[in-house]
C-alpha cells in the first residue's frame, strides 16, 4: 500500500504488529531448514538490486536463496526461498512459506504443509521452476 496506494497509509494495529513481528521471526526460523542458503537482503525500493544480486547468485553454487527476485510478465516477484533441485542442479524449487492463526490454509491440496507449534500453521508450497537466470 506505501507504493501502490499511499494516501490510504495508517498505523497498524498492535495485532497486526504482532502478526507483522510473527511473519519475521517466522522466517528467520524457516531459514534455517535450508542451510547454506544467501539473502538477497535488497528491499522493496531496491528491485534492481535485487534482480542483479539473484541473477549472480543463481550462477554460483548457492543450495537456496532467500528473497531472490526476478520478473515474469513484467511483475517483480520475490520468493521466499527458491532452492536448487536435487535431481537437477540447473533447475530450481520455488518455495512459498506462509503461516497462519488459524491453523487453515487456502491453498490447494496439492500443497505440502507441516505443522509448527500450536496454535499456528505453516504451508509450504512447492513449485518447479526456473532452468535459467531470471528476466530483466
Amino acid at each position: 500500500m506505501l507504493v501502490n496506494r499511499p494516501e490510504d497509509k495508517r498505523e497498524p494495529t498492535l495485532a497486526e504488529q504482532r502478526r507483522m513481528q510473527f511473519g519475521i521471526e517466522f522466517g528467520r526460523d524457516v531459514t534455517r531448514l535450508f542451510p547454506g542458503g544467501v539473502e538477497i537482503t535488497a528491499d522493496y525500493q531496491h528491485p534492481q538490486e535485487a534482480l542483479d544480486s539473484t541473477a549472480a547468485l543463481l550462477l554460483g553454487d548457492a543450495p537456496c536463496l532467500f528473497e531472490a527476485a526476478f520478473v515474469h510478465h513484467d511483475v517483480l516477484i520475490r520468493a521466499d526461498i527458491l532452492k536448487r533441485s536435487e535431481a537437477d542442479p540447473n533447475a530450481w524449487e520455488l518455495i512459498e512459506v506462509k503461516s497462519s492463526s488459524n491453523g487453515e490454509s487456502s491453498l490447494s491440496t496439492n500443497s505440502r504443509s507441516t505443522s509448527a507449534t500450536c496454535p499456528f500453521s505453516s504451508m509450504f508450497w512447492k513449485v518447479p521452476v526456473l532452468r535459467s537466470s531470471p528476466s530483466r
